[in-house]
C-alpha cells in the first residue's frame, strides 16, 4: 500500500473553456486543487476546472522510487450528465512524474446529491535497487455537490463570478482584498450589505435566506471594481 500520497489542498480555481483548460503553472506542491469543488446546480450548465500537481517519486512498503508516469484512467462517481477531459493526451490522460496538468468537469447534472469523486490514477515507479518498473495504483478523494434548482436565478459578470447555492451568493473571490457586498430591492432601497475579506481563489457566502420573493440587484466592490449583478429569488 502506497504510504506517501498526493497531498490534497483547497484551492479553488476556476476556468470556463474545458476543452481546452490550461494548468496552473504556478502550482508547487503536489495535489489535487480543489479538494471540494464548487456546488453544481441541478438542470444548469457546470463547467469548472480541477488543477493537480503529480508528485516525482512515491513509497511503497519500503522501497521508494521515482514516478515516471502517470495515467489518470478514470474518475468514479460523477454526478448524472457531468464528464470529463484532459489538458493532456484525452484518451490517455497519461502524465510524467511531476507534470502539472488540470481536468475538466462539465455538463448539466440532472439529480441532486453529495457525490464522492475518486480519481483512479495508475502510477509505474522506478523503485530504488529494482531494475524494472512496478507498476502501482493510487486513488485521489474530490467531492461535488449537486444541489436542487431552488429558484434563485444569477446574472454573470465579466470580473466577479456569482454562482447559485441553497439560500446563499457564492462569490468566487477573484483577488485579495476588501469585498462589500450590497443588496438592494427594486425601488433601490438596500436590503441587505456585509464586508469580507476576500482570498484570492477561495469563495465567499453570503446568506440571502431572509429576501422575500422577487429581483434584486447586488452590488459588488473590490479594489476598485464594481459591478451590479440582477438575481432573481422564487422564480425565473
Amino acid at each position: 500500500m502506497i504510504k506517501k500520497l498526493l497531498v490534497l489542498t483547497l484551492v479553488i480555481l476556476v476556468r470556463t473553456s474545458f476543452a481546452q483548460c490550461s494548468p496552473d503553472q504556478n502550482i508547487t506542491s503536489p495535489g489535487f486543487y480543489p479538494a471540494s469543488m464548487p456546488d453544481a446546480v441541478v438542470g444548469q450548465s457546470y463547467s469548472q476546472v480541477l488543477q493537480f500537481k503529480l508528485a516525482t517519486d512515491t513509497t511503497y512498503m519500503t522501497l521508494s522510487g521515482t514516478i515516471q508516469t502517470v495515467v489518470l484512467s478514470n474518475i468514479t462517481g460523477l454526478p448524472s450528465g457531468i464528464t470529463y477531459s484532459c489538458n493532456k493526451y484525452p484518451n490517455a490522460c497519461s502524465y510524467n512524474g511531476g507534470d502539472i496538468g488540470c481536468v475538466s468537469l462539465s455538463g448539466i447534472p440532472s439529480a441532486a446529491g453529495n457525490n464522492s469523486l475518486i480519481l483512479k490514477l495508475n502510477l509505474t515507479v522506478l523503485m530504488n535497487g529494482n531494475p524494472n518498473p512496478v507498476p502501482l495504483s493510487v486513488d485521489a478523494p474530490v467531492t461535488l455537490k449537486v444541489i436542487a434548482s431552488n429558484g434563485l436565478s444569477v446574472t454573470k459578470a465579466p470580473f466577479f463570478a456569482l454562482s447559485q447555492r441553497e439560500e446563499d451568493l457564492v462569490l468566487l473571490n477573484p483577488a485579495n482584498g476588501k469585498l462589500t457586498i450590497a443588496i438592494f430591492d427594486m425601488l433601490g432601497r438596500e436590503v441587505k450589505s456585509a464586508n469580507f475579506q476576500s482570498v484570492k481563489g477561495e469563495a465567499t457566502y453570503m446568506n440571502i435566506s431572509g429576501l422575500e420573493k422577487g429581483i434584486y440587484f447586488v452590488n459588488l466592490q473590490l479594489n476598485g471594481k464594481q459591478e451590479t449583478i440582477k438575481i432573481s429569488k422564487g422564480f425565473y
